[in-house]
């Protein structure tokens, strides 16, 4: 468990397999999502845009099983790069999440997607580029584009 402490009930028997480690800086988040083998979000309102844990897993190339709901639009309802489940049925998502851990080559695809993904869509450079190009208007699109090649790389 990434982020803050919910109480999450674990039996006995879960209890190895649970770890809670809270808020983390940076290159410890960096380091968690490099080690899981499926990250789960599972977003009481679905998946959104907006929500940064989806853009983490997707720049780290973690294959992502998260929720559809209310808060989901159809850019991500049709997206391709994770799995999803509605997010009024929890049976659902556990079923998937179970399928998804016992099948690496499913992991596999979903994680190469995400980092092209990433890379097409949610990346520092590619959202500072199309807003400095809205900003400036669709007339300016390519001043837009050669202005942002010839600045030095936004901090990531």
């Amino acid at each position: 468990m990434i982020g803050g402490k919910p109480t999450v009930p674990v039996t006995p028997e879960e209890q190895a397999l649970y770890r809670p480690l809270g808020y983390l800086d940076e290159p410890a988040v960096s380091r968690a999502l490099q080690a899981l083998d499926l990250l789960l979000l599972p977003f009481e309102d679905g998946v959104a845009e907006r929500r940064t844990t989806i853009t983490a897993g997707l720049a780290h190339g973690v294959p992502i099983l998260t929720t559809l709901g209310s808060s989901t639009g159809s850019t991500l309802r049709a997206a391709r790069f994770f799995a999803a489940a509605s997010a009024t049925d929890p049976q659902a998502f556990q079923a998937e999440a179970v399928r998804l851990l016992r099948d690496p080559a499913a992991r596999a695809r979903l994680s190469a997607a995400a980092v092209d993904a990433y890379a097409r869509d949610f990346s520092w450079d590619v959202v500072a580029r199309r807003l400095l190009a809205r900003i400036r208007g669709p007339w300016s699109t390519a001043e837009a584009a050669e202005e942002l090649e010839t600045r030095p790389p936004l901090p990531r």
